[in-house]
């Protein structure tokens, strides 16, 4: 009732999940890459990434929690190290888990839609957990590395 799913980025499954969308009476649109993430989250409550594939932490989850934009991941390695980082470091992170089931998905997203999200105590917990100062070093020094 009223629902739109909404998909950014590109891929070969768009068409079979605008398809499932579709047989179960969701609108469903397919924006392409987000240009601008940070405008486009602004208009979320929520992120969701359902995919069971190992990979690490999806980018679009890592972009919705910059933001200030909580998220519900399935319980995959790659985020749970996320989680685990965040409580070492003492900082608040609105991840959620779900177990790779549809029913219990819908159960954390019920769930967590009832939470009062603190925006800005996000987007500090990310530059708390990924300090950019910190990342660029890295890469500079990893560039360094494999070119001398």
């Amino acid at each position: 009732d009223g629902l739109l799913l909404t998909f950014y980025g590109s891929g070969s499954d768009l068409p079979r999940l605008q398809s499932i969308a579709a047989e179960q009476g969701v609108t469903a649109q397919m924006l392409g890459p987000a240009k601008k993430p940070k405008e486009v989250w602004k208009q979320y409550k929520l992120a969701i990434s359902a995919s069971l594939i190992e990979g690490g932490t999806p980018l679009a989850i890592l972009e919705a929690l910059a933001c200030g934009i909580p998220a519900i991941v399935p319980e995959l390695p790659g985020c749970v190290e996320l989680s685990q980082k965040a409580r070492a470091k003492g900082v608040d992170l609105p991840l959620y888990f779900f177990n790779g089931q549809p029913d219990d998905l819908a159960r954390v997203m019920s769930t967590v839609l009832q939470y009062e999200n603190n925006a800005e105590q996000t987007r500090t917990a990310m530059k708390t957990l990924f300090p950019p100062g910190e990342h660029i070093a890295a890469i500079q020094q990893a560039i360094k590395e494999v070119t001398e």
